[in-house]
């Protein structure tokens, strides 16, 4: 949040994710949350041999059973950037979030030119969903605004939280290199290494 809103609704998130590059399953994610007095830390970790999902919640543990390919949030997001996407025509996904597996469904709404900080974009106006049982889970709508080409390229998100609704807008981007990434193994901890 910006320095006004912080001094009455601090919002400082951080999400930092890991994924096979190959088809953007979950390996790992971390979510710290600071949003008001509200406070939360969690991590996943796939263990890809047992298709076990390793959660924590603020210091609490728990080992959940997965699908072979699943993803977690973040991942499910840069999956769904692969995928042609068609007004009308609903995105579904499994996703495991909050140590729930969950069928994510991006409902396609339309396309849309927007204009973000003095540049404009033709967009594909998105909507995820979070479907439980039959019934849509989401807390408050949020929709994200993906460039209509090839890289689909998030420029704008609005979402709903508790006093109202925070827009995030593409403030500038660079072509990435492999930010230091190292080809290899990575190594999954156990739930005993995760209570030490």
């Amino acid at each position: 949040s910006n320095r006004f809103v912080s001094s009455f609704y601090l919002v400082d998130d951080r999400i930092e994710g890991y994924m096979n590059a190959s088809d953007f399953t979950g390996i790992s994610l971390e979510v710290r949350q600071r949003e008001g007095g509200h406070k939360v830390d969690k991590e996943i970790f796939f263990d890809r041999e047992t298709n076990q999902a390793i959660f924590r919640k603020n210091e609490k543990n728990s080992i959940h059973d997965v699908p072979p390919s699943i993803r977690d949030s973040l991942s499910s997001f840069y999956y769904l950037r692969t995928k042609e996407l068609q007004v009308g025509k609903d995105v579904v996904m499994d996703t495991f979030s909050n140590g729930k597996l969950y069928k994510l469904i991006v409902k396609v709404l339309k396309r849309e030119v927007v204009e973000v900080k003095d540049n404009t974009y033709n967009t594909i106006k998105v909507q995820p969903l979070i479907k439980q049982n039959d019934v849509f889970k989401n807390k408050g709508d949020i929709y994200i605004w993906l460039t209509d080409d090839e890289h689909k390229i998030p420029v704008m998100i609005k979402s709903e939280i508790a006093i109202g609704y925070f827009t995030a807008q593409l403030i500038n981007m660079k072509k990435g290199d492999n930010n230091g990434y190292r080809s290899g193994t990575i190594r999954y901890p156990r739930l005993s290494e995760m209570q030490r």
